[in-house]
């Protein structure tokens, strides 16, 4: 029987949970499937690392499938593209880390970085995202099967009417071309595919408050707007459970802090 890395903080709260809501009706129009005991490991570039610290999305994903006792893992980190992932000397692979979380599911957020190579790149990174799909499902990170994997576009750039901070139109054209191009590619190789930047741009038009802290990576409130989308986009409408889990989105947060210490410990 395969084991967590580390204590499994959540369990109780999930068990709980389990019993208040094993008679909702969820959607069963989910584009992603999720299995009893599945590892996720969300990967990616800074808006994937970013949403441990908030918790918000991965509550989600509890309060759906309480019984389930699944294990995630966040392998994000700042920057990194399909390609090129920066990382100190002895890191290890992305495979050795995807393996030793013994991953079936993985989350993958990609596409920001590489939209800044403009119209030009476009052709090389489908040709890259087609490479990691194929890739992906030669691997069993598990020891038994080929992961399950979803591709996450990027948000889209927020004009938050700085005048230090560029307001995102130039980024805001490249980031569209290279969310089509994702979904091309993911339609062509039968992959779930979550479109972000739509919405999210939707979202940064009518918000009352600033969805990032930046133009470009979300705060709290912009988390706690993409979560329920990428939610409902992964698995189907459900009820909100977000008001009744505070409790469970507080005990993520201490997992995802120890386990951010040992998977990105300097020494």
């Amino acid at each position: 029987m395969r084991r967590s890395l580390f204590i499994p903080f959540v369990r109780g709260t999930i068990a709980l949970l389990g019993l208040l809501f094993s008679s909702a009706c969820f959607s069963r129009e989910a584009a992603l499937e999720i299995r009893q005991g599945d590892h996720i490991s969300i990967i990616g570039n800074t808006l994937a690392e970013r949403l441990q610290y908030f918790g918000r999305f991965e509550t989600l994903l509890h309060a759906r499938f309480p019984g389930h006792q699944l294990v995630v893992r966040n392998l994000g980190y700042s920057a990194d593209e399909i390609v090129f992932r920066s990382r100190s000397l002895n890191w290890g692979s992305a495979d050795d880390h995807l393996s030793m979380a013994q991953s079936d599911v993985l989350l993958a957020f990609f596409g920001f970085n590489e939209s800044f190579a403009g119209p030009e790149g476009l052709e090389r990174f489908k040709t890259d995202l087609a490479e990691f799909i194929e890739h992906t499902r030669d691997r069993r990170y598990n020891g038994e099967s080929t992961p399950r994997l979803a591709l996450i576009s990027p948000i889209a750039h927020e004009d938050l009417g700085n005048p230090n901070l560029p307001d995102g139109t130039a980024n805001n054209q490249n980031l569209e071309l290279y969310t089509r191009a994702m979904a091309e590619i993911a339609h062509d190789h039968e992959v779930p595919f979550v479109d972000l930047f739509e919405p999210s741009r939707d979202r940064m038009k009518n918000s009352s408050q600033p969805l990032t802290i930046n133009g470009v990576h979300l705060s709290e409130a912009g988390y706690a707007e993409m979560a329920p989308l990428l939610d409902q986009a992964l698995f189907g409408s459900h009820p909100n459970l977000e008001a009744v889990a505070a409790e469970l989105r507080a005990e993520i947060n201490e997992k995802n802090l120890f386990f951010f210490h040992r998977y990105r410990a300097v020494n």
